[in-house]
């Protein structure tokens, strides 16, 4: 039995969602470039490559590096949102040593949990050993993580990644000790093609795009994700990833 034709209206949806996936594709590679630009220039200010600055001076080029990168996290997010939708993701499994990651990811965000106020716990079991994952997309969901985690706890506030192993799978938690996301927002997350425009994570600084990104990434590496927000409590979410690549990848 064949297929109904498409409707005048329904190519037309796709159509538009065709354009706007290519504009969304090609302003984010347009941004890249100018933003790149932007912290090489920073990074050598703040080393005095081209002499001294004042304490002030200092302060004001370190919020413009921070905004650059929390500017060029969301492209990089938004490319990749685009790249799952599109089918165009190709996953890398090998062997990974999952505590020198976290190892990693946490001295990667410990200057950014110093400026923040933030105390920032590591909690690694003995034996994590390694799995066979791509380590990319693992470095890439805790990293959103635990980056949104911290820039959304207030000074005093509190964020630990721990990490242990069962018979069947590596289970990661990220915890902090601010964060709540309102049931509109986890929402959101798990639905097939979350809002970007009016989204219920707005106000939540890094959530609007990395949250529905990590949701994406955990299912492609056919793992399971689950949070818990509490008021005045915060949020923590648990991932659950296999040890060994799925016979379906």
């Amino acid at each position: 039995m064949n297929p109904e034709p498409e409707t005048p209206l329904e190519s037309e949806a796709a159509l538009t969602q065709h354009l706007a996936g290519r504009f969304l594709a090609n302003a984010s590679h347009e941004l890249r470039t100018p933003l790149t630009a932007i912290l090489g220039f920073s990074e050598l200010l703040l080393e005095d490559t081209y002499g001294p600055l004042n304490d002030a001076q200092r302060t004001a080029l370190g919020h413009i590096e921070e905004s650059a990168h929390n500017l060029l996290e969301v492209v990089n997010n938004l490319l990749d949102l685009l790249h799952i939708r599109a089918g165009n993701l190709v996953l890398r499994y090998r062997m990974v040593d999952i505590a020198a990651v976290l190892q990693s990811l946490h001295s990667v965000l410990s200057p950014l949990s110093l400026r923040r106020g933030v105390q920032f716990r590591l909690e690694l079991a003995e034996g994590l050993g390694e799995i066979e994952t791509d380590e990319k997309i693992v470095r890439h969901i805790i990293y959103h993580l635990l980056a949104s985690g911290l820039r959304s706890t207030p000074s005093g506030g509190e964020v630990v990644l721990s990490a242990d192993r069962t018979s069947q799978s590596l289970v990661i938690r990220t915890h902090d000790t601010a964060l709540h996301l309102p049931a509109e927002a986890v929402a959101n997350m798990m639905a097939p093609f979350p809002l970007l425009e009016n989204s219920p994570t707005r106000g939540y600084e890094g959530w609007e795009i990395g949250l529905p990104l990590v949701h994406r990434y955990v299912e492609l590496l056919q793992g399971t994700m689950e949070l818990e927000s509490l008021p005045e409590r915060g949020t923590t979410f648990t991932i659950q990833l296999p040890l060994r690549r799925p016979k379906s990848a």
